[in-house]
């Protein structure tokens, strides 16, 4: 077999500079990849940002198709430029991981000299695509030599529809910070819950003030951070001046030091409309935070144990989820026995074995 020196892997990412979920767990999984000895490159579509957010080993080499900002209109046919530009040489052994559906898509309809070289690492859930995307997805997915989701839920769909489908979850950053997998959480300080996430109409952070609102008013002790950046920054900031939330609500804006405020925070709310397997979760878990979601397709029920790390909601229990919050902070065998579950939990995705499940798919790709 192929030594791992003589192996590229090279991923397919649509910006590599972004400050996002996608962009870190690509930098984490490239790193580990060099580090077992494989030759790995990010060709990204686009270069919004001087440089990627998240540190890449020396070794690791990022090219860039577009350097400009580009607009809407044109962004689909600079993607299809980007797709038939791609030049890797057949001589040697080389995988690519496209981390983007537009560009798995278009290889599988487009690139017959690619196809059965590319595996389709998918970031958003199966119903995220509807309509002729979909049916294209399904089509293109056919030809491609892999596809890695990262829930069973997902998995169990693509099979059904004759793809050849695995569920590999994303593995949890490791900070340079020893309260991560540390000891559980303790109470002795302010009560804060946290929402993380992009500032857009899917993660809904309107529900999260809402709760914040009917959570004030039961204990106004408790405080609220939203941490993220996005356009819908103006409409939550009103938000907060409409409900009298100025006091107990702040938005941060969204940082490459999240560590900093997992380890402040006493639990975590996601009120997302879907999430695809939504990493915050399981890092907030890993500082020992219990994590409070509203079920939502599909990732938040394969993290959360329902009162065992954390609590899943319907999207019409907004009480009782402040009710929960409020309870969390008043019962301190309740909060310390979640806090210890989250710990455990969060281990099954450390980057070790997360990287091992990754080995054994491109082993067996050699086979």
């Amino acid at each position: 077999m192929t030594k791992n020196s003589e192996k590229q892997i090279i991923f397919l990412t649509l910006d590599q500079t972004l400050l996002g979920g996608i962009e870190r767990v690509v930098a984490n999984l490239a790193n580990d990849l060099a580090l077992n000895g494989f030759s790995v490159k990010i060709f990204s579509l686009l270069k919004k940002n001087s440089d990627s957010n998240y540190q890449l080993g020396k070794n690791i080499k990022t090219e860039f198709f577009c350097k400009i900002k580009v607009i809407f209109f044109f962004y689909k046919l600079i993607a299809i430029l980007f797709v038939l530009s791609l030049r890797v040489k057949k001589t040697d052994e080389f995988v690519l991981v496209s981390t983007y559906p537009l560009f798995s898509i278009l290889i599988g309809l487009l690139r017959p000299d690619l196809r059965r070289h590319t595996i389709a690492s998918e970031h958003s859930p199966y119903f995220a695509h509807k309509g002729v995307v979909a049916k294209l997805r399904l089509k293109a997915y056919k030809l491609l030599r892999k596809v890695v989701v990262l829930t069973k839920a997902d998995c169990v769909i693509f099979n059904h529809h004759q793809i050849d489908a695995i569920t590999i979850p994303n593995a949890v950053s490791v900070f340079d910070n020893r309260r991560q997998f540390g000891s559980s959480t303790s109470l002795s300080r302010d009560f804060v819950c946290i929402g993380v996430g992009r500032l857009n109409k899917v993660k809904r952070f309107d529900l999260f003030l809402e709760v914040a609102t009917r959570t004030v008013k039961l204990d106004p002790s408790i405080k609220f951070q939203i941490v993220g950046s996005g356009d819908e920054l103006e409409k939550l900031q009103r938000c907060i001046i409409n409900f009298s939330l100025s006091t107990n609500v702040e938005i941060i804006p969204a940082t490459n030091h999240i560590e900093k405020i997992y380890e402040r925070a006493s639990v975590i709310l996601m009120t997302s409309k879907m999430e695809a397997f939504p990493m915050v979760l399981i890092e907030a878990n890993s500082f020992g935070l219990p994590a409070l979601s509203i079920d939502c397709p599909v990732g938040p029920a394969e993290i959360i144990q329902d009162g065992v790390n954390g609590f899943l909601f319907k999207e019409s229990d907004l009480s009782l989820i402040a009710n929960k919050i409020v309870e969390l902070k008043r019962d301190s065998e309740l909060y310390m026995s979640l806090s210890h579950n989250a710990l455990q939990s969060s281990s099954k995705y450390k980057p070790e074995l997360i990287t091992k499940q990754w080995l054994k798919l491109f082993e067996g790709l050699n086979r």
